[in-house]
């Protein structure tokens, strides 16, 4: 299974043409975290937004499906293992138990290479030993991350009842709508998702 949980995240003011919502500038060239009633959490050129509350809503979505949930922010990338460790390190405030994250990542068969959703390629890699690069991958290869090893992990793109894998988003809902003002979504945007019993392809 792959339980997801929406961590949004947004990217200085320095690689964005335009401040975050509700944004003060702090020192030349940085942007604080936004002021828009909804918890932030600076680590370096980024904001991250865990979607947390007071339950857990479980409902079973594929990725295209995860990807509409996280609106206007694509799901995560992971540019660096200070990064990656970040992660790892606060998911435990958030989440229980180990969770696998969705992380904004494809195999892209023409170039027969893994990119992030915005066409650039990896510049950290941080695959796990059931999971090395080098392997066969068939099409529809999508990619999740171990909240507690930071390991990633091949897992299908397709829901297919025969893979044994089902995707679900879990939310845990807040007393409060937050509607950002109208802009394009930009690759400086990205929504992260969690998983759970995720089977790999290995």
């Amino acid at each position: 299974n792959i339980s997801t949980a929406a961590l949004q995240d947004e990217r200085s003011q320095q690689s964005s043409p335009w401040p975050l919502p509700g944004a003060s500038k702090s020192t030349p060239g940085h942007w604080d975290c936004p002021a828009d009633g909804r918890t932030w959490v600076p680590f370096g050129q980024r904001c991250y937004h865990f979607v947390h509350g007071e339950e857990d809503v479980a409902k079973s979505y594929t990725i295209e499906a995860a990807k509409t949930i996280c609106s206007g922010y694509e799901l995560l990338s992971v540019q660096s293992a200070e990064e990656n460790n970040f992660i790892i390190n606060y998911s435990p405030q958030v989440w229980k138990g180990n969770i696998h994250v969705w992380l904004g990542m494809y195999y892209d068969s023409d170039d027969e290479a893994f990119k992030w959703q915005d066409e650039t390629g990896l510049s950290f890699k941080n695959w796990g030993n059931s999971s090395s690069e080098s392997e066969f991958i068939p099409m529809d290869t999508c990619v999740a991350m171990h909240s507690s090893t930071g390991e990633w992990e091949k897992v299908s793109c397709v829901e297919d009842p025969e893979n044994g894998v089902k995707h679900q988003y879990g939310t845990v809902l807040t007393s409060f709508e937050y509607h950002p003002p109208f802009r394009s979504p930009s690759s400086d945007e990205a929504c992260l998702v969690e998983t759970e019993d995720v089977d790999d392809m290995a």
